[in-house]
């Protein structure tokens, strides 16, 4: 399975995703996307606790 198929199939992040804020919410589909898209570079930015790292992580466990 491509890494695009499985965080296809996990759309959504996991079983904690009430621990995600709208904003982290539309960044976790926005990494979604890139992971399905061709393109090379993605940036996450944003102030320091705005859950920048609790995104990444719904992502990495989309992953695996």
């Amino acid at each position: 399975m491509t890494v695009a198929a499985a965080v296809r199939k996990k759309r959504q992040p996991g079983s904690r995703a009430s621990d995600l804020t709208e904003e982290q919410q539309a960044a976790y589909a926005a990494a979604v996307d890139f992971i399905e898209s061709d393109d090379r570079e993605m940036v996450i930015a944003g102030a320091a606790g705005t859950g920048k790292t609790t995104v990444i992580g719904h992502v990495v466990k989309a992953l695996v």
